[in-house]
């Protein structure tokens, strides 16, 4: 299903969830879940991905070990996928960041070799002017 909106919520109980809206239904993920399936903090990425999300049905053991009473209430599990768009994006982003480090360091080392031939060529001029 096609992820069109996602946000935080906190339930009256004080419960942190995350909220996926498609166009088929909600899901309400506990933060437990979302971060076990080793999703994303930025949620703004999964706008326009995928989610896929399995629930419980009648009789099936619960976690707690109870048994399920109605089918497609309580989410077993889920997978979710980002934007394809959002994750080319990071990606160029990050290879942008990565290049400019890379130059940063070079410009680095340069100035580090160039410091230590002066000082090589400082040295032994300064030896000779004591002796």
């Amino acid at each position: 299903m096609k992820i069109l909106a996602i946000k935080r919520i906190t339930t009256k109980a004080g419960k942190s969830l995350v909220l996926v809206s498609t166009a088929n239904q909600d899901v309400f993920i506990t933060a437990g879940q979302w971060k076990s399936a080793g999703a994303s903090a930025s949620l703004d990425n999964y706008v326009g991905g995928n989610i896929d999300a399995r629930y419980f049905e009648e009789g099936e053991e619960l976690f707690d070990g109870t048994e399920c009473t109605e089918s497609g209430k309580i989410l077993d599990s889920f997978s979710v996928s980002a934007n394809p768009a959002v994750l080319a994006h990071a990606l160029a982003i990050e290879s942008s960041l990565k290049e400019t480090q890379a130059m940063d360091l070079n410009a680095l080392f340069a100035r580090k070799r160039a410091e230590d031939k002066a000082k090589a060529i400082v040295e032994p001029k300064a030896e000779k002017a004591l002796a």
